[in-house]
């Protein structure tokens, strides 16, 4: 199965889910993959399973239909949405799961980032560095996995990431100051043609166009 990527930078998370959204319709049209990276302003978001509602005055809050509970976004946090059709895939949502938490330890592992644990998230010895939620609707999946590279790991004091109190948090910028989540986009992208043999062409950055219709244009 052949994906596009698109590398977005820093953009509006419902701006994002809405282009999630126009990525599904291209993904069941013509069954090819899209993944889209990016960085998020500051935000909550909540999951299917989130059930007492975290308000900050300073913060917006997102309730979403992905897994899981209430997570943190911003600025310096890779975000990757794969929008993939699990049947073209031929494997099942466990299983779907399971290639995002691999994919993701590949490419850290290529940063020499060593994971100790991958459930329900990516774990060094120092703490969670990567969180992950996704739905599926019609066969295909949505949403992704959040890894923190450069990002202010104190404002996740601010909620239960993803349900665990107190949880400790780690990020790449600790091992390698210089990564960029540009970078990081695309050696993650990497790491998932080498696990499923699919191939990932980058489209042209898009992360200067400011508007929805602008960046929407680059899905067909």
């Amino acid at each position: 199965m052949n994906y596009s990527a698109h590398w977005l930078g820093l953009k509006d998370y419902k701006i994002v889910l809405d282009l999630q959204m126009k990525a599904h319709q291209q993904v069941s049209d013509q069954k090819t993959g899209v993944v889209i990276g990016c960085e998020h302003p500051i935000v909550i978001t909540g999951g299917r399973r989130s059930q007492n509602a975290v308000q900050h005055a300073d913060i917006p809050v997102v309730q979403t239909d992905r897994g899981g509970l209430f997570t943190l976004h911003n600025p310096g946090q890779l975000v990757i949405y794969p929008i993939c059709s699990l049947r073209e895939l031929k494997t099942g949502v466990r299983e779907w799961v399971d290639l995002l938490l691999e994919t993701t330890s590949l490419s850290l592992k290529k940063c020499n980032i060593i994971l100790i644990s991958k459930n329900s998230g990516c774990f060094t010895k120092n703490g969670k560095i990567a969180s992950v939620g996704i739905t599926v609707s019609k066969g295909i999946s949505r949403h992704g996995i959040a890894i923190n590279v450069s990002n202010e790991l104190q404002c996740f004091d601010l909620i239960d990431a993803c349900g665990m109190r107190g949880q400790k948090m780690d990020r790449v910028r600790d091992y390698h100051a210089n990564l960029t989540t540009e970078k990081l986009f695309a050696i993650w992208c990497d790491s998932f043609n080498s696990l499923t043999g699919s191939t990932i062409v980058t489209t042209n950055n898009v992360s200067n166009q400011s508007s929805l219709g602008a960046v929407g244009s680059a899905f067909p």
